[in-house]
């Protein structure tokens, strides 16, 4: 026996799935549940019916330990009560549930379904003679929560452990099938799980593909037809933000990379970026619209859209007589590094770059020398200064060179 398992095996806690339900807070420090939550919870129905015609988990155990119909090994499906099933807190996150989820579940389905549920599995201790989940701890949770009730059941596949193997043999094989089932099956791709959640109807895709659908942007392939898309889709609910708080900036990047046919696909960091830098910048952009608009017929210009247009477009064109080995800018020259690192304030910086140096033919406020000013002051009305505070130290220092030269094709 090794000194690490016989550590596991002399401090093995089995904990009670309901019991945990009911004093994660107090026992466990787990801030996620609350009473408040717990009568919400309450309040919610189950949608369906459980499986018929399973026996009781009890019934095959104690046919088990009489020896009479079922051998060592053997795996059943049956039904079992809530309040007779275990989990190790020693290789399961029993003690860590995040319940705000079991709630966003509960609540995308409208209540808990045994249909979506499907089966829990785990295994008998004849030793301790309690039965171990190796998964499902959360479906259980779930349904626990909208009853209250230990003595309701849920289908339950039940492994049986041999009589004579020790609680150490038996850790081992149930963490190696929990392993098995975390780390080694093969997870949906982000498109399959978009699709999976469209056609079922969940409202976040059914929110997200009509979003995209304005701007003839498809998800997965659902928009049969579309001449956009985005193989990314969770950066564009990322830059949306909760309750679609940033859906104007979002729009608005969209409406203009779209109408200006700057590329087919859509890469998710160039949403977020995009929307980011309309957003810190919205004051300053409105102002070169205003200061542009067509005067025959006093329509204010869209200089963002022109700008994206210009350099995703026209950029090589225009430049080649001089410059014969320019080529147009792409979404990868405003991404660069982000394999570094992973957050958006040197694409931001690149996004102003471009916009200024397209803005140097403009007419712009005679106050600043550029569209968007620079100059780090301390006048709190200097959005380039509020974008400087809210970056990450690591960066902050290299922002204004990157927003000068950041795109060096220029």
């Amino acid at each position: 026996m090794s000194i690490a398992m016989a550590e596991v095996v002399r401090i093995d806690t089995l904990d009670q799935i309901i019991h945990v339900y009911e004093n994660a807070e107090k026992l466990y420090e787990n801030k996620s549940i609350s009473e408040t939550l717990r009568e919400y919870l309450y309040t919610l129905p189950i949608l369906d019916n459980c499986p018929k015609g399973l026996p009781n988990m009890e019934d095959v155990i104690l046919d088990y330990e009489q020896e009479n119909n079922y051998a060592e090994e053997d795996i059943i499906l049956c039904a079992a009560r809530l309040s007779d099933l275990y989990s190790s807190p020693w290789y399961n996150r029993i003690r860590e549930l995040r319940y705000g989820n079991q709630k966003k579940h509960l609540d995308d389905n409208g209540g808990f379904s045994y249909e979506a549920a499907d089966t829990l599995s785990g295994f008998y201790r004849p030793q301790q003679k309690k039965t171990v989940t190796t998964k499902g701890n959360n479906r259980a949770s779930m349904l626990y929560a909208v009853t209250r009730d230990g003595e309701i059941r849920i289908p339950f596949m039940m492994k049986l452990h041999p009589r004579n193997r020790s609680i150490e043999e038996c850790v081992k094989r149930e963490s190696n099938n929990h392993n098995m089932d975390a780390n080694y099956r093969t997870n949906q791709s982000g498109d399959h799980k978009f699709m999976s959640a469209y056609y079922a109807g969940e409202t976040w895709a059914l929110d997200l593909y009509e979003f995209c659908k304005e701007f003839d942007i498809s998800i997965a392939g659902t928009l049969k037809g579309a001449k956009f898309y985005c193989p990314s889709h969770s950066y564009i609910s990322k830059a949306r933000g909760k309750k679609g708080v940033n859906d104007a900036y979002v729009d608005r990047f969209l409406k203009a990379y779209t109408s200006r046919n700057c590329s087919r696909e859509i890469q998710g960091n160039t949403v977020i970026s995009g929307s980011l830098f309309l957003q810190y910048f919205d004051t300053y952009i409105a102002d070169v619209d205003e200061r542009n608009q067509d005067v025959s017929t006093g329509r204010r210009s869209d200089s963002f859209a022109d700008a994206i247009d210009f350099y995703f477009n026209k950029w090589e064109n225009s430049i080649k007589q001089h410059l014969p080995s320019a080529k147009n800018i792409n979404q990868e020259m405003i991404t660069s590094g982000n394999s570094d690192y992973k957050k958006h304030e040197p694409m931001v910086a690149r996004w102003v770059c471009l916009y200024n140096k397209y803005c140097d033919r403009l007419e712009t406020s005679a106050r600043q020398n550029t569209a968007i000013p620079l100059e780090s002051n301390r006048d709190v009305k200097n959005r380039w200064n509020k974008f400087l505070t809210d970056s990450n130290a690591l960066v902050r220092g290299s922002l204004e060179d990157i927003a000068k030269s950041g795109l060096t094709f220029m």
